[in-house]
């Protein structure tokens, strides 16, 4: 309630370091009082099919507030380290409950996730019009969400995996939206086209599933993405999207339902088709690794 009226206008937003330490487990917490209170808290406000969704944007409201948000959200994803340990292996103490428990830590994970993001989308609308917002720092904070997001993909391919998915759509968008050769005169630029994470390296990681891509080149599209800057961008990617298309549509009559083909995606990216030329030498993908967090 007081992060609402804070957000609102009304008062100052509470402190975030009480509820911080309610993420620092360990595994001896995890069954206790302490572990269950959390996951009791948090199960009205986990993330439905909306990321980040509105309890997020509650919750990280009084770090995304203040100065030094990125290295506030990087502390606390690091304090749910024993959660990660979870999601992997399971509890030691978890003994017929082990779905369960992993699903269970999945969950807070993901809380914690579309929290970073909201956190981001909430400094960024600060940008320009707070000095205690840099763009350094979001650029900072964009790097460590991601990073964090490729961690749990490598941790568990199953629970929530479309979810994170979704996360690194987000981030994605926003990299290319917050490119300063996509900022207009009426925002703030957050990325120097080089800035890390390179737009390149997220199509790369993407063309791992063509559906992912072309979802992914789908919303940038709808976005009124510059098609030229996109197609520069694939063709330093060294990605052939003709190539990618019909790969989706091979797998899309093996499986209609994992690999699901779109009338209107195929329809929206045709302006970025004529991206068969390879460059002399191609750019590696550099996603941020997992550990990269801590």
């Amino acid at each position: 309630m007081l992060s609402l009226l804070a957000a609102e206008g009304i008062g100052d937003p509470p402190p975030f370091t009480a509820f911080a330490d309610q993420w620092q487990l360990t595994p001896e917490d995890w069954h206790q009082r302490k572990g269950r209170d959390l996951l009791a808290r948090a199960s009205t406000r986990l993330p439905s099919d909306e990321i980040p969704g509105l309890f997020a944007h509650l919750l990280v409201f009084p770090l995304a507030s203040s100065a030094g948000f990125a290295a506030g959200w990087l502390r606390l994803w690091n304090s749910a380290y024993y959660l990660r340990e979870v999601l992997e292996f399971g509890s030691f103490d978890a003994v017929v409950n082990d779905y369960s428990d992993r699903s269970d830590a999945s969950s807070l994970l993901l809380l914690l996730g579309c929290m970073g993001l909201g956190c981001f989308d909430q400094a960024v609308s600060r940008l320009g019009k707070d000095d205690q917002v840099e763009a350094g720092e979001l650029v900072s904070l964009h790097r460590i969400l991601t990073s964090a997001a490729m961690e749990i993909s490598q941790l568990d391919d199953t629970l929530n995996r479309d979810r994170w998915q979704t996360i690194l759509q987000h981030l994605a968008l926003r990299r290319i939206y917050g490119d300063e050769r996509v900022a207009s005169t009426s925002r703030a630029a957050v990325f120097a086209p080089g800035d890390e994470t390179l737009i390149q390296a997220y199509m790369q990681y993407f063309q791992a599933d063509p559906g992912d891509l072309i979802a992914f080149l789908h919303a940038c599209m709808s976005n009124g993405f510059d098609a030229a800057m996109l197609r520069d961008e694939l063709q330093g990617a060294a990605i052939d999207l003709q190539a990618c298309v019909a790969n989706l549509q091979r797998l899309n009559k093996l499986n209609d339902r994992r690999y699901p083909l779109r009338a209107d995606a195929l329809q929206a990216i045709e302006p970025l088709m004529p991206v068969v030329t390879r460059p002399e030498r191609s750019v590696p993908a550099r996603m941020p690794a997992g550990q990269g967090t801590t």
